[in-house]
């Protein structure tokens, strides 16, 4: 049984309460890592943070797409709370580069400021989005979904028209040893305002989908359980819910990444902008007052044990 976790600062429901929410300070982001990056090689279209050390040798936003606002600091091109060590060529294209330890190395920052020794870079923003992020990957594999039906090994086609239990949130399901397959999966039927979650279990994802969709910037992928994600057989399409994993790069990550540590290579690229960056409609709701937290908590929990015993 999957835990779903509260805090009274974020509280994720399995209540719909009607308020719609992303994928909160990380969805102006490329990539949000909370823990450290190891990076010789590549580029991203928008902006990266990185909550520890960053081994760095990359290209980061590419195109003009850096983070609008982060805790102050503005134009964000590279956001990294602990130490940057370069390797090869390390470059921030555009945008301002806020570090919060050390730089050792040369890095090259163009049409933007270098703000060293802890200028903007803030480590209650990491806290911050990782208990966010961990609520929400909870609470969306909370809700029910239908299987991905994988008879077909080659295409794998879903009709988002027939999955009407959410409304236009469309949840689905499937098991992390059935990614491996070198399939393509097809979303259609949808009416264009669908946002799709697919919940995968399991704790080793070997990446080798291809994703035909008009709207990848409305699809979520939720790995729940994952510690280890290696995408190095096809490029991954939509946004990357991934809080305890390490995800092994060497081919294009196309939405947001958000993940425990990172390790790129193959000069893989990430790519954003309208097309990947994340639009879709979350599921929210309210947060308790500190009072009922506790009691709210154990009523939820019971509400979940009796929703899935039937």
């Amino acid at each position: 049984m999957k835990k779903i976790l509260f805090t009274t600062a974020i509280f994720a429901s399995v209540l719909a309460s009607g308020q719609a929410v992303d994928l909160g300070i990380a969805n102006d982001f490329n990539a949000f890592i909370f823990e450290n990056a190891d990076t010789n090689g590549g580029h991203s279209d928008g902006a990266v943070a990185v909550g520890g050390n960053w081994k760095l040798g990359y290209e980061s936003n590419g195109h003009n797409l850096g983070a609008s606002s982060v805790a102050g600091a503005s134009n964000v091109s590279m956001y990294v709370g602990g130490n940057i060590t370069t390797q090869g060529v390390a470059r921030s294209l555009r945008g301002n580069v806020h570090v919060g330890g050390t730089i050792t190395g040369t890095l090259d920052v163009q049409n933007g400021q270098l703000n060293p020794g802890g200028v903007g870079a803030s480590a209650a923003i990491f806290n911050q989005q990782r208990n966010y992020s961990t609520n929400q990957s909870s609470y969306l594999a909370s809700l029910t979904g239908q299987a991905i039906n994988i008879s077909d090994p080659n295409n794998i086609n879903v009709n988002l028209s027939s999955n009407t239990g959410n409304g236009n949130l469309k949840v689905y399901n499937v098991n992390a040893s059935q990614l491996s397959s070198l399939s393509t999966l097809n979303l259609s039927g949808g009416n264009g305002n669908e946002t799709v979650v697919i919940n995968v279990t399991g704790t080793t994802v070997n990446w080798g989908w291809q994703v035909n969709y008009a709207n990848k910037n409305k699809l979520v992928w939720n790995f729940v359980d994952a510690t280890n994600i290696t995408v190095a057989n096809r490029n991954f399409d939509g946004s990357m819910l991934a809080v305890n994993a390490t995800v092994n790069q060497s081919q294009n990550i196309q939405g947001t990444m958000i993940a425990k540590s990172w390790v790129n290579r193959n000069s893989a690229e990430l790519h954003f902008g309208n097309q990947y960056k994340f639009n879709g409609n979350l599921p929210s709701a309210p947060v308790p007052e500190p009072a009922t937290f506790l009691a709210l908590g154990a009523g939820v929990a019971a509400f979940i044990r009796r929703r899935r015993s039937n």
